[in-house]
């Protein structure tokens, strides 16, 4: 299994477990937005536990910028842009995501979620990628 196989299962299993969890919740039903800023989520906490695996932040400069994604990775949260408003307006739907505007305001938001299903299939891509990563040092 290589990193791009990883990402359709997490994505996939992320994505179907939030719609899961939502449709029990008998909340209003997501749009094909919402499913698309989830799908920009799981990509954005994708690549960037694969960028620091491959030294990206680690080996950069020691900016605030590289710190907090570090961070960012530490915690299962992703920077995701200027989209404050629209990861808001999923979280009133859901209520299973957790935005914070501390670091850069609303201008870089930051989205991890709320909830232990979520986190639970986020370290299993972890360890996945992490396992792909120490196989390929050991083959080199």
């Amino acid at each position: 299994m290589d990193k791009h196989d990883i990402f359709k299962k997490y994505s996939n299993e992320f994505i179907g477990s939030f719609v899961v969890q939502h449709y029990k919740a008998n909340k209003k039903q997501l749009t094909k937005t919402d499913i698309h800023f989830l799908r920009r989520l799981t990509y954005e906490l994708w690549i960037s536990k694969n960028h620091t695996l491959e030294g990206g932040w680690i080996n950069s400069s020691a900016s605030m910028y590289a710190i907090n994604r570090r961070s960012a990775v530490k915690h299962m949260f992703a920077y995701l842009g200027n989209y404050w408003a629209s990861y808001c307006n999923l979280n009133k739907k859901t209520g299973l995501l957790n935005i914070s505007t501390d670091d850069y305001g609303q201008k870089n938001v930051c989205v991890g979620f709320c909830d232990t299903d979520l986190e639970n299939i986020t370290k299993q891509m972890y360890m996945d990628l992490e396992q792909l990563h120490t196989s390929k040092k050991e083959c080199a």
